[in-house]
């Protein structure tokens, strides 16, 4: 399940096991209502909810608090998803020096220390939030050593650098010419770069330990049923203080800039692909128009050949 949690306090309020629908009294069409609910559960990114959402109020009112309540879980489940969370829980904290402390716990498997350092820059004044840790087990970390970029502090200089690991090539203003192949060149060994990265991580999962590694569907308590430490996550400090009524504000206020930022990044890989989809297209066409004219050259020199008289001819020739 997408999101999981070790209470049941958490559970109600983040609307684990709730099916989002509009009421009745709000939207009245039978059909419609359930094309928007449908629209709405398939958002790929928060800012269509938002258009979805203004859409509704544009034309139905404004909408009552338990819709909007149930949006922001939507809104919440859109930042997981992003962002490869499949776990949130409560935990007692192993952070903090004062006793009966709890951190929030989002796991992410897929979550890499590249893919952080560049969300961070995504915060404001290129800083995460006091309160927000990420780690990275020694597994998937740059270093031989677990990993944690630690809230309230800027990138060092090896964040900086991973951040900027993960930048594109500069996209051209011409689909053709010089500057565009060299963009396609620069682009194919980017992406081979980060295929050989994925290869490297694909090889250090094989050394996770299977008999450690739980489902999020089985999980009912994070700090009993998982070893939290396995894979990495983000950790939001003494969130059992937030007050129940506000967790899923405060849980979107800190991923929202990083899911902004993941969202922008697969709208240009999209359009990246888009390009090198093209790219590949003319290069095709410029080979294929290339060996039919030199296979036209041949079959001309060898008819012009054919048709010339030999020296042999000439002799009996008056």
């Amino acid at each position: 399940e997408l999101i999981n949690s070790n209470t049941a306090q958490e559970e109600e309020e983040v609307g684990e096991g709730d099916y989002f629908e509009i009421s009745k009294g709000y939207m009245p069409n039978d059909a419609e209502r359930a094309s928007e609910e449908g629209s709405a559960r398939l958002a790929e990114s928060t800012q269509i909810l938002v258009e979805l959402t203004n859409a509704w109020k544009e034309k139905y009112g404004p909408m009552p608090s338990e819709l909007k309540n149930q949006l922001k879980t939507l809104h919440l489940h859109v930042c997981t998803r992003l962002l490869g969370i499949d776990l949130i829980g409560l935990i007692p904290s192993t952070v903090s020096e004062e006793p009966n402390v709890q951190d929030c716990i989002l796991r992410s498997p897929g979550l890499r220390p590249r893919h952080w350092a560049a969300f961070v820059n995504a915060y404001p004044k290129n800083t995460q939030p006091q309160n927000i840790d990420a780690y990275f087990p020694k597994l998937f970390s740059t270093k031989d050593a677990d990993m944690t970029f630690w809230g309230g502090k800027k990138l060092d200089e090896e964040g900086i650098a991973l951040a900027k690991s993960i930048e594109h090539v500069p996209q051209p203003t011409l689909s053709t010419g010089k500057d565009a192949v060299e963009f396609y060149s620069a682009m194919m060994e980017e992406d081979e770069d980060w295929d050989a990265a994925d290869e490297e991580e694909i090889e250090a999962m094989k050394d996770a330990d299977p008999t450690t590694t739980v489902s999020a569907v089985n999980v009912k308590d994070l700090a009993v049923d998982i070893e939290v430490d396995q894979y990495p996550y983000i950790r939001f400090r003494d969130f059992g203080s937030v007050p129940e009524g506000k967790r899923v504000d405060a849980l979107l206020k800190g991923l929202l800039p990083a899911v902004n930022f993941a969202t922008e990044r697969t709208k240009e890989d999209q359009e990246r692909a888009r390009i090198a989809m093209d790219m590949r297209e003319r290069r095709e066409m410029i080979k294929k128009k290339r060996k039919e004219d030199r296979k036209n050259f041949e079959k001309k020199m060898y008819l012009e050949h054919a048709n010339l008289p030999s020296e042999s001819d000439d002799m009996f020739t008056d």
